[in-house]
């Protein structure tokens, strides 16, 4: 399922990301395990997730974790 980030632009979501991962936070609306919380601690339990700018859906984007352990965003 997407999640949903509320940035405009995916720009502005993957510099945000860049800047602090702890401070951008998403949600999963899934009614199975939904979650709400930081990119940061959401990435603490997965290897990676699509997101996307809600109700608009202009823009997707795939974060994950590179090999050197730091965030980013596709």
């Amino acid at each position: 399922m997407t999640w949903i980030a509320n940035y405009p632009t995916k720009k502005a979501f993957r510099e945000a990301v860049k800047r602090d991962p702890a401070k951008v936070q998403v949600i999963d609306p899934s009614i199975f395990g939904g979650f709400a919380g930081s990119v940061e601690l959401a990435m603490l339990t997965r290897a990676e997730f699509t997101t996307t700018n809600h109700p608009k859906r202009s823009w997707f984007a795939r974060v994950y974790r590179k090999r050197d352990g730091t965030i980013a965003v596709d």
